[in-house]
């Protein structure tokens, strides 16, 4: 008969053990944009009655590669920035050291940030960057 349990020979038994594990450090493309943009803080929305957290960082872009950015933490920005943008007023007219943004830019940007505030209405976290791919 073989006797499977082979520790009883082994004289000075260790007590604890190593254990070893390999961790993938490299973080994802969104988290290194996130972190290259700056977003660092939370918050929770609390215009809307929502509790859970939002956040988008706003990028309006155009197609000679200028680009306006603004950051918003609750429903209530959003909505103003995306009726801004889609205006072009205040911050986000653009000038001459920008260029100008073409109307289609900023409808699909106002768009995408019009979905995010909708997404969380209906109970989502929001942490994210939202811009236009300029034509």
């Amino acid at each position: 008969m073989t006797d499977n349990n082979v520790n009883k020979y082994i004289l000075n038994k260790p007590k604890t053990y190593e254990v070893r594990y390999i961790e993938n450090k490299e973080p994802s493309k969104l988290v290194q944009l996130a972190s290259y943009l700056g977003m660092k803080t939370v918050y929770s929305c609390g215009s809307c009655g929502n509790n859970k957290r939002f956040e988008l960082l706003i990028d309006l872009r155009n197609a000679i590669g200028s680009h306006l950015t603004g950051r918003v933490y609750n429903t209530n920005q959003a909505e103003n920035v995306a009726g801004d943008i889609l205006r072009g007023r205040g911050d986000w007219k653009g000038d001459l050291s920008t260029g100008a943004f073409r109307k289609k830019n900023r409808e699909d940007l106002s768009n995408k940030i019009s979905n995010a505030v909708r997404e969380h209405k209906n109970g989502k976290h929001i942490i994210r960057v939202v811009y236009n791919i300029p034509d």
